[in-house]
């Protein structure tokens, strides 16, 4: 199975064991998106060709990006749109859903998960499937979903306030957990405590 939530690529993302799948539902409060680093490189993929400014990727661009901004629901077509194109490239795609412990959660510091969507590839098995599903995500989240996505993420991204009592509180739902930390404790540990919280309720979002 081969989880991805597209968005900007992050240093650190961390898949949850318990599934790869996404998140979907109202947008909540502050976050930065993140997306699993491809292993191919991505200047040695061939992208797909827009097909005009008047269809296709190109067109929904123009429209998200009339105002300004990028709304939830204009997030949330992007991530259909790449999913779809996902699977005319013959992969079996579930979602975009929301996150949550039944499905999976990426999680990077910081990171409110209800902002975001995650689309998963359960039919993949093989490392020459994970090869072809990379290229052919790398082609669809050009085509239609990276540029939203990006914006998206900036919108939502957390402040160094934000993003330090976020910290502090996954320090602190770890430690209620009896989890012994490093000291100082580490922004990894903050994000295992954060999946972990997914399954008990002890989360540094709220």
């Amino acid at each position: 199975m081969r989880a991805s939530r597209r968005g900007l690529v992050a240093l650190l993302a961390v898949v949850a064991a318990v599934g790869c799948s996404g998140e979907a539902g109202s947008p909540a409060s502050s976050t930065p998106g993140v997306s699993p680093i491809s292993s191919t490189p991505f200047d040695e993929i061939t992208l797909g060709v827009d097909p005009g400014p008047d269809r296709g990727g190109a067109a929904l661009k123009a429209e998200v990006f009339a105002d300004g901004a990028v709304t939830f629901e204009e997030y949330e077509r992007a991530m259909h749109a790449y999913a779809q194109c996902m699977r005319d490239e013959g992969f079996q795609v579930d979602g975009p859903v929301p996150m949550g412990p039944e499905v999976g959660a990426a999680l990077s510091p910081g990171d409110d998960p209800r902002n975001f969507l995650l689309v998963t590839f359960p039919g993949i098995v093989s490392e020459a499937e994970d090869q072809r599903n990379s290229e052919a995500d790398l082609r669809c989240q050009e085509q239609w979903s990276f540029a939203i996505e990006k914006v998206w993420a900036e919108q939502n991204a957390a402040t160094g306030i934000e993003l330090q009592e976020w910290l502090e509180r996954a320090w602190d739902c770890a430690r209620q957990r009896g989890t012994v930390l490093s000291d100082p404790p580490t922004e990894l540990e903050a994000t295992l405590s954060a999946l972990d919280g997914m399954h008990d309720g002890c989360v540094p979002w709220e």
